[in-house]
């Protein structure tokens, strides 16, 4: 297991300070004939939500103060984050309670002791969930609740997490209190989770050692979770 706690107060805080600054745009990106509309899970099923990011009117906060630059690149969303051990996200502002979420993320440059990955049931910078990746191959799940940590986030490796500058598709499934984590369609783990029921997604990227990471975001995905 890799140790990032001493991170963890520092994420907090960002978190909190880019929630209250820059709260984000509503995106609204995709047509309907795109092809990557196509879930790959058998329990997704109305689309709710989808941005390709070929548009930089769709919403998604465009951002650069020198050390965080977040904006529309090369068909993708791109987020850079320069200081050694700072983080970083931004916000669809959108609510969905049970549904199926994917992304193809790709590290492009940066040291691959990193963190990047979405956000899930955001309710404010004190209440969210996180499932994050790193470029040396670990996962991460995360709790926040009004400011303290129910589910602390911890790191697992997992062979189905490509290394290094490589693409990797994240996908979360919340369903009721249950929780999957998935990274290029293996299943990497489980977390019974009650704490939030509701709330919006977000992108997320994070440097652990050496600063300078970025990490293009595409294809976001969100469908309605099918009842069972």
């Amino acid at each position: 297991m890799r140790e990032k706690a001493p991170l963890i107060a520092a994420l907090v805080v960002v978190f909190a300070v880019i929630l209250i600054i820059f709260p984000g745009g509503t995106a609204q990106g995709g047509t309907l004939g795109d092809s990557w509309l196509t879930p790959s899970d058998p329990q997704a099923g109305e689309i709710l939500y989808f941005d390709n990011f070929s548009s930089s009117k769709s919403g998604w906060l465009r951002f650069d103060a020198g050390d965080v630059l977040a904006d529309y690149r090369d068909m993708a969303y791109r987020i850079t984050v320069v200081p050694d051990g700072a983080w970083w996200w931004c916000r669809a502002n959108k609510n969905f309670t049970d549904f199926v979420m994917e992304i193809e993320a790709t590290q492009i440059s940066g040291p691959d002791d990193n963190a990047y990955g979405v956000v899930a049931r955001l309710i404010d910078s004190r209440t969210f969930y996180m499932f994050l990746i790193s470029g040396d191959g670990y996962y991460g799940f995360g709790a926040l609740n009004n400011n303290t940590w129910v589910k602390p986030l911890e790191w697992e490796q997992s062979s189905a997490i490509n290394l290094g500058n490589a693409t990797n598709q994240i996908k979360l499934i919340c369903k009721g209190d249950l929780l999957s984590f998935y990274a290029n369609g293996v299943l990497l783990g489980e977390h019974r989770e009650g704490t939030l029921s509701y709330g919006d997604v977000g992108l997320y990227v994070g440097s652990v050692k050496g600063g300078n990471v970025t990490v293009s975001f595409d294809d976001l995905r969100v469908w309605k979770l099918k009842r069972s």
